[in-house]
């Protein structure tokens, strides 16, 4: 698995439909919000690829004593190949400061 930190100026159509699927729109910050925010707030966006596919995203908005995972969202049907232990693996990875997500064959 590859990570691709994101910013208002690279971040992908791709990235903005799973954005807009997968969460309902009264729980959506408004995208061009969104974008501001990224640029004005510390916020981890990073977005998860498969080879070059993209697979999913965090935002995380990282504090002295605990990180805020604002949204987490993975690609259906990637997801449900996706087992707990490596979500959670992901999850510790920002959660620690330190990106290194399980690669695929550790899925298997």
């Amino acid at each position: 698995m590859n990570t691709k930190h994101i910013t208002a100026a690279n971040a992908e159509n791709k990235i903005r439909q799973l954005y807009e699927m997968a969460f309902p729109e009264d729980e959506q910050i408004p995208w061009n919000d969104l974008m501001r925010l990224i640029g004005e707030m510390p916020l981890d966006f990073t977005a998860y690829y498969d080879g070059q596919a993209f697979i999913g995203f965090t935002i995380v908005y990282p504090r002295k004593s605990f990180n805020w995972f604002w949204y987490f969202a993975f690609i259906y049907p990637r997801r449900i190949y996706l087992p707990t232990q490596n979500s959670l693996k992901i999850v510790d990875s920002v959660s620690s400061g330190v990106i290194s997500p399980p690669t695929i064959s550790e899925r298997w």
